[in-house]
């Protein structure tokens, strides 16, 4: 997860800041040795502010940072407050996000995931512990079209009744005692997003599901 830091400054933060800049910037650069921080620096035209962008699971760098810095102790900075960050564009992006309308990059990744199933989470995890930036896709909030279900299954080299979880509580209802076609599996399949196994990672013109979690890697 990204956070940004940021910094107002005192009306005479320049005339100041020379007696702790040494102290404040070998606290940045401590931040950013240890994984924390990842850039930052002030503003100019007006000299105003700062910003400092960390990375973590959770603001405790950041706010570790504040109660350490010399200019805040000493009042140079009058107001500070860290916001959540979700860096999507950029190849240092955390969970970046791709138009729909173009190709996924060949090394980018996605994962179609939903957040309250336990192998879509630990695949996640996985992926997070080994550094690897990840276009999340919650298929229940945004299920894939058509073309993108073809795809998907072009690259995972299945066909449609192959990808249905045959657990839910809509197969049993609707589809438990029905022979259908491969293209109406595909129907059912975008009528009923939930029936979608899952996870599934994406990398270029590859893809697989992540059961167990672990088999994620095999991309990677």
């Amino acid at each position: 997860m990204d956070y940004l830091l940021c910094y107002d400054y005192s009306a005479d933060y320049l005339e100041r800041r020379g007696a702790f800049r040494d102290e404040h910037l070998a606290l940045a650069w401590a931040a950013q040795a240890a994984g924390n921080l990842i850039l930052a620096g002030a503003f100019s035209n007006p000299a105003d502010g700062a910003v400092f962008h960390f990375r973590g699971e959770t603001p405790a760098a950041a706010e570790a940072f504040v109660a350490a810095d010399p200019y805040v102790k000493n009042g140079l900075v009058t107001r500070w407050r860290v916001r959540e960050w979700t860096t999507a564009v950029g190849d240092a992006a955390a969970t970046p996000v791709y138009p729909k309308s173009q190709a996924l990059p060949e090394k980018a990744f996605r994962l179609y995931h939903n957040a309250r199933c336990s192998k879509s989470r630990s695949a996640c995890a996985l992926l997070a512990e080994h550094g690897i930036p990840v276009e999340l896709v919650d298929y229940l909030t945004t299920p894939p079209t058509k073309a993108e279900l073809q795809e998907l299954l072009k690259k995972l080299g299945m066909i449609p009744s192959e990808l249905v979880r045959r657990g839910e509580a809509v197969f049993k209802e609707h589809y438990a005692h029905q022979t259908l076609t491969e293209d109406q599996w595909l129907e059912a399949l975008m009528t009923h997003p939930i029936l979608l196994e899952r996870p599934i990672l994406v990398r270029g013109e590859k893809a697989v599901i992540g059961r167990p979690p672990e088999r994620v890697l095999e991309l990677v």
